[in-house]
């Protein structure tokens, strides 16, 4: 079966919300586009876990702000009482 009559066969079985062909492309081709989008952004940042400056900057960024976490979530978990 073919591309189209794919979509046509869902679109007609009610199992997509959109109730049209046209509806269906567009949502198919924007979902593709949050895909990819996706992907390049995560390409981006995937030489941070690599980079060892990045890294210890990182840390250090982590260890600075560790106190007011703790506390942070010291006050969640009182609240949350």
């Amino acid at each position: 079966m073919g591309l189209y009559k794919k979509a046509r066969s869902l679109v007609n079985a009610k199992s997509f919300p959109t109730g049209s062909i046209n509806g269906f492309i567009d949502s198919a081709i924007r979902a593709s586009e949050r895909f990819i989008k996706r992907r390049l952004t995560d390409a981006k940042f995937a030489g941070m876990s690599e980079d060892a400056e990045y890294q210890n900057e990182a840390y250090g960024v982590s260890e600075e702000f560790s106190p007011s976490d703790w506390e942070a979530f010291e006050h969640s978990e009182k609240d949350a009482r």
